[in-house]
């Protein structure tokens, strides 16, 4: 049976996981993130979800899965899994936001250069 297309997933959360969602959703802070995840995760799968999304960026910038293991130091099955995620809605949604927010914090820092005292 083919995906659904849409932003939403398929399979309804539990009460559990839409608790996550929405404490996610709420911390707005960088530093109370970086404590949150920190808190529920091992350094091992905050790790492997940062390579994650290394990789994601890296396909998004147009590098080739060559030039992917070599910067990221992981397989081509690795970034294969990614590069098909990237075709479902939801994902291209997360890039995205994720390409809004390197443009916005981009822009203040340009900003902050010009006008110190923000």
């Amino acid at each position: 049976m083919p995906r659904k297309k849409s932003t939403q997933i398929t399979q309804k959360p539990n009460k559990f996981e839409q608790q996550l969602a929405v404490t996610l959703a709420n911390i707005r802070d960088e530093e109370k993130m970086m404590a949150f995840l920190h808190s529920f995760l091992s350094n091992n799968e905050l790790s492997q979800l940062g390579t994650r999304l290394a990789i994601h960026t890296q396909l998004e910038a147009g590098k080739s899965y060559e030039q992917i293991q070599k910067i990221l130091g992981v397989s081509s099955a690795t970034i294969s899994t990614a590069s098909q995620q990237q075709k479902s809605p939801a994902m291209q949604m997360a890039l995205q936001l994720l390409n809004l927010d390197t443009w916005a914090r981009e822009t203040a820092e340009k900003i902050r250069r010009y006008v110190p005292f923000l």
